[in-house]
């Protein structure tokens, strides 16, 4: 069993954090490389301090932010920011030819995380993330997303194929007429 963090826990975390800050260096965009201590240490900070509901909808929320990211680059709406200044939604829709319904969408998930900004007069801006996605640096994420996340996302259900005996518990298997085993 995890035994419980106290506050001392978190505040001595938090000090390691604050110390670590001073002499952290920012990779530049479209490099690779391993991760800071910063960062390491700010997910210790996170996993002490959330409880087990903001873990679970935290994970939910990044694969949505994954998708939507991947669903932009795929649209090219991404790209078609400019990487000095900003675009309206309804130039993007015109460049992209997407629905500028379903790029406000979209882009509001990517708002909310800072992902990409959204200036005072409503126009889409890069962020320093969003930046190294443009000139090919997003072929990482789209590697990674398309042969290996959508893989994944269906592991429960392949497993569920070979082992019906297990069976995958969701609150639709409670349904008695959508199980067919």
């Amino acid at each position: 069993m995890k035994k419980i963090i106290s506050t001392v826990d978190v505040e001595t975390l938090a000090q390691e954090l604050l110390e670590l800050s001073r002499t952290y260096e920012p990779s530049p965009p479209n490099v690779l490389r391993a991760e800071p201590p910063l960062i390491t240490k700010a997910k210790e900070v996170i996993a002490v301090a959330q409880g087990p509901m903001d873990h679970a909808i935290g994970m939910v929320s990044q694969a949505m932010e994954t998708a939507v990211i991947r669903t932009l680059l795929y649209l090219k709406a991404i790209q078609t920011i400019p990487t000095i200044g900003s675009i309206s939604l309804q130039d993007l829709s015109s460049i992209t030819g997407a629905q500028a319904a379903l790029l406000e969408r979209l882009l509001r998930v990517v708002v909310s995380s800072g992902f990409i900004v959204q200036t005072e007069n409503g126009e889409y801006a890069h962020s320093t993330l969003s930046l190294g996605y443009t000139n090919g640096g997003s072929m990482l994420l789209e590697m990674l997303y398309d042969e290996g996340l959508l893989a994944l996302a269906a592991l429960p259900r392949y497993l569920e194929a070979k082992r019906p005996d297990v069976g995958l518990v969701t609150v639709y298997s409670l349904n008695p007429q959508r199980r067919t085993s």
